[in-house]
């Protein structure tokens, strides 16, 4: 029920922006543009994820969900701009990126130890 209130509300508030924050007029040709695919598998992977945080909360403790959500956003945020992803700029790794890397999993292991 969490996840249908969370994405029904989070639908509605994006319509609301699109429309008043939108600086392209909306058409039904810019829409069809879009592969039909990825019209779903941005909500399927983001309610995947969500669904599992209320799953693993009680299990694992918040501290260390959150830990590892951030470290595997942060270790794709890495990746996808190495290769250039989701149109992004290419940032190549660096050995300054890895350190960062290096630094906040190890800050994760102690955040989570006990």
């Amino acid at each position: 029920m969490a996840s249908i209130s969370t994405y029904s509300s989070g639908a509605i508030f994006a319509i609301v922006f699109v429309l008043l924050f939108s600086k392209d007029n909306i058409s039904i040709h810019t829409a069809k543009q879009v592969p039909c695919y990825l019209w779903f598998v941005g909500g399927l992977f983001s309610v995947t994820g969500i669904t599992l945080y209320y799953f693993a909360i009680p299990k694992i403790g918040i501290a260390k969900m959150m830990a590892l959500g951030l470290c595997g956003q942060l270790i794709f945020s890495i990746i996808a701009g190495h290769f250039g992803w989701l149109n992004l700029p290419v940032e190549p790794i660096t050995t300054k990126r890895l350190t960062g890397m290096a630094a906040m999993i190890l800050g994760i292991l102690l955040i989570t130890s006990k």
